[in-house]
C-alpha cells in the first residue's frame, strides 16, 4: 500500500529528522522532506520549534497546523520534555481527532510501564501527571477495546519492542483522518509503517562520512559529553566544536547554541567538510537555519542523515544529546582509520 497524504509535527529539529529518517526507511521511496514552521504542500515532517516556548505559544502553534488531511503524527520527547501534551490537546480540540500516545521507544532504552516512563532504569516521569484525563491502556487488546468503544485519549504502555509493534498494528485500520498518534520517533514510525502496510526496515545502504568531518555539539547532556570525550581519544583528527558544560537542561536555552552556530558556520566555510555531525536540537536549528532538508534514513541508532532540499551535500548527521552508546560517534567512521 502506498502512502497517501501524511504529516508529522515535531517540537525540535533533531526530533523532526529522527521521524523523517524512520519514515523514509518505511516508505523506501527516497528521502523525506522536513520543513520548519509550517507543513509543506507535499507529505513530510515539520519542525514547529516549540520545545523551548511557553505552553500558551506552543498551544497556538500546534492548533494552527491541525488539518484532518490524512495520517497524522505528533512527535514527543522521549524523556517528556517540552509542550507535547498541550500541543496534542490543542490539535484534538481543533481537529477532533482521537489521540493515542505511545510514550516508549524500547530500542533506545525508553519504556513505559503502568504509565511510568523510564530511561533504562531511571524514572523520568509519570504520564498521569501529563495527561490525567487519559484512558491508560496496558496492552494491544486493551487498545483494540478502546478503539471499538470510541475513546478520545489513550496512553499506552510500551514495555518492549514487541508491544510497541503490537500497539502500532492495532491502529493500522483506524481511519487516519480520525486519529493523531503521539510518541517518540520509534513508535510513530512503527504506527506509520503499520498504516501503509510496510515493515520498518533498517537503511539498505549507509552513506560514507568522508575524510573531512566537523562535529558540532551544543548539548550539555552527560551522554553526549562522554561520547565527545571518547571520539577525541579515538579520532584526534576529527575537529570538534562544543559549548562549555553548563547543565543538563542547557538544550532548552537557545543562546549557547546560537553562539556555537556562528562559530560553526565560519568553520564550515573554511573546512568545506564532507560531513557535518550536529548534536542537540537547538544547535541543529541554529547551524542549519530554516531551509527545508531531505532526510534519507538512519546512519546509526537515533542518528538520521540528510542533505539539503535539492539532495546535495554536505552530508548532515544529527543526534539528540541523550541518544546512543559511548561509541556512537566513533562508530560513524566504521572501519576508517586515522
Amino acid at each position: 500500500m502506498s502512502a497517501s497524504r501524511w504529516s508529522v509535527a515535531a517540537d525540535d529539529r533533531t526530533g523532526a529528522f529522527e521521524v523523517a529518517a524512520l519514515i523514509a526507511q518505511a516508505l523506501g521511496e527516497g528521502p523525506v522532506l522536513v520543513t520548519v514552521g509550517a507543513p509543506a504542500a507535499e507529505s513530510g515532517v515539520v519542525d514547529l520549534a516549540t520545545r523551548g516556548l511557553g505552553a500558551a505559544d506552543a498551544r497556538t502553534i500546534a492548533a494552527g497546523i491541525e488539518s484532518r488531511d490524512g495520517w497524522a503524527g505528533h512527535k514527543m520527547d522521549s524523556t517528556l520534555r517540552g509542550n507535547w501534551a498541550v500541543e496534542a490537546r490543542a490539535r484534538r480540540q481543533v481537529g477532533g481527532r482521537r489521540v493515542v500516545v505511545l510514550p516508549g521507544w524500547p530500542d533506545l532504552g525508553r519504556t513505559c510501564v503502568r504509565g511510568v516512563v523510564r530511561l533504562f532504569d531511571e524514572q523520568v516521569g509519570d504520564m498521569r501527571q501529563h495527561m490525567p484525563e487519559a484512558t491508560f491502556v496496558p496492552h494491544a487488546a486493551g487498545l483494540a477495546a478502546w478503539v471499538r468503544t470510541g475513546g478520545g485519549l489513550a496512553v499506552c504502555d510500551v514495555p518492549d519492542t514487541e508491544t510497541m509493534y503490537a500497539m502500532a498494528a492495532t491502529l493500522a485500520d483506524v481511519d487516519p483522518a480520525e486519529l493523531l498518534v503521539v510518541g517518540p520517533a520509534g513508535p510513530l514510525a512503527a504506527a506509520f509503517a503499520a498504516h501503509v502496510g510496510r515493515p520498518l526496515m533498517p537503511s539498505a545502504s549507509r552513506p560514507e562520512v568522508g575524510e573531512r568531518v566537523l562535529v558540532v555539539c551544543g548539548s550539555a547532556n552527560s551522554t553526549s559529553r562522554r561520547q565527545i570525550e571518547r571520539l577525541r581519544m579515538s579520532r584526534p583528527d576529527v575537529e570538534v566544536l562544543a559549548v562549555p558544560v553548563l547543565t543538563d537542561d542547557a538544550d532548552l536555552n537557545p543562546w549557547p547554541a546560537r553562539e556555537l552556530a556562528e562559530r560553526a558556520r565560519v568553520r564550515i566555510g573554511e573546512l568545506q567538510p564532507s560531513a557535518l555531525v550536529i548534536i542537540g536540537g537547538d544547535t541543529a536549528a541554529a547551524v542549519l537555519g530554516d531551509a527545508p532538508r531531505r532526510v534519507g534514513g538512519m546512519i546509526g541508532p537515533g542518528m538520521p542523515w540528510g542533505l539539503d532540499e535539492h539532495g546535495v551535500g554536505p552530508l548532515v548527521i544529527t543526534k539528540a544529546g541523550g541518544f546512543g552508546g559511548l561509541n556512537a560517534l566513533i562508530d560513524l567512521f566504521g572501519a576508517q582509520t586515522v
